[in-house]
């Protein structure tokens, strides 16, 4: 999935669970210009944060991890459970083992996990 995938209505989940709708090309007229925005009732996100994987340039935390469409027009909210994800960002659960293995040292965590 990339960013010029994603179209109107469709609903995004970032890492944290947070859900927000995409509004592609909203009329502002303070800057004269059109953005394209995840929005839900309490915050949005300006999608010219992300790269064309979804990733935020500057937080991990509003990384992208799922996009989905609703079932009908009248399902568009970023609470309503009718609807389908279309895809999700791969996830791999590793152990600290799993992870000392794979680098063949032993590994202390100090941070990153944000």
């Amino acid at each position: 999935m990339k960013k010029s995938d994603l179209k109107t209505g469709m609903r995004v989940t970032i890492r944290d669970g947070s859900q927000f709708i995409v509004l592609l090309g909203v009329p502002v007229k303070t800057q004269n210009q059109f953005v394209d925005i995840l929005y839900n009732e309490s915050s949005l996100l300006n999608l010219r944060d992300y790269d064309d994987n979804l990733f935020d340039r500057d937080y991990r935390k509003y990384d992208i991890i799922k996009v989905e469409i609703p079932h009908t027009i009248f399902d568009i909210s970023y609470s309503n459970p009718n609807y389908d994800v279309i895809w999700e960002r791969p996830l791999k659960e590793l152990t600290l083992h799993d992870i000392e293995k794979e680098l063949g040292c032993s590994v202390r965590i100090i941070g990153g996990t944000e």
